[in-house]
């Protein structure tokens, strides 16, 4: 009677403690939060820029009645979009506002304005990973200008004026620099152009004049400019 009761209560507390080899088995299949990866940071594909350009506005290979047009400095502003892992669309605008005053025997005045417009391609030369990165631009500007220049001699003034416009190509060179993620600082020129301008000269008497040609050469223009990705 009590091997049996001793049998009973032996067989009841092995139905109740389940031994670990009868426990469920882990899930070999992970759940579909834990399998994906970490969101990759998108790389910033837009920029905007802005600063002062030196020298002349435009590709034009006739001169101007004043030698402000070949001075500075101006103001220049971009945009970029980039397109490919080395290549960027680039459209820029740049231009100046000048007036000065003398005196000398007779009093005069001069006032020259510009404006221009590019647009093309710029294209990374260098590794993504590089302390300074250099690339070439291939460009279509064209540009407005016009220049004033008033003489007054006692009763008589004399009046000289001029406005222009251009047509072309060029080819430049970029080089940047990293200041912090985001933000740039670039130095940049034209190199190489061909143009075809045309101007008209007023004179005093009413008469006027039209010039006009072509033009390929070397220029420089240099710019130091800021750029903000995003």
């Amino acid at each position: 009677m009590l091997l049996s009761v001793t049998a009973a209560l032996s067989l009841l507390l092995t139905a109740t403690d389940p031994s670990p080899s009868a426990a469920e088995p882990p899930s070999e299949n992970p759940s579909p939060q834990a399998a994906q990866p970490p969101a990759a940071t998108r790389e910033p594909t837009w920029s905007i820029g802005a600063g002062l350009t030196f020298g002349q506005i435009g590709m034009s290979s006739l001169s101007s009645l004043t030698s402000l047009a070949t001075l500075g400095p101006g103001a220049s502003a971009f945009l970029e979009h980039q397109r490919g892992p080395r290549s960027f669309l680039v459209l820029d605008l740049s231009g100046t506002y000048q007036s000065s005053q003398f005196e000398s025997g007779s009093t005069g005045n001069t006032r020259q304005r510009s404006l221009a417009a590019d647009i093309g391609l710029r294209y990374l030369l260098t590794a993504p990973d590089a302390v300074v990165d250099v690339s070439v631009l291939a460009l279509v500007n064209g540009s407005l200008s016009d220049s004033v220049n008033t003489i007054s001699s006692g009763l008589s003034s004399q009046f000289l004026g001029q406005s222009q416009w251009s047509l072309g190509v060029s080819g430049g060179l970029v080089v940047e620099r990293k200041l912090v993620p985001g933000l740039f600082v670039r130095i940049s020129t034209p190199v190489l152009y061909a143009s075809y301008a045309r101007s008209k000269v007023d004179y005093v008497n009413m008469s006027s004049d039209i010039l006009s040609g072509f033009g390929v050469g070397l220029r420089l223009a240099p710019r130091l400019e800021l750029r903000l990705a995003f």
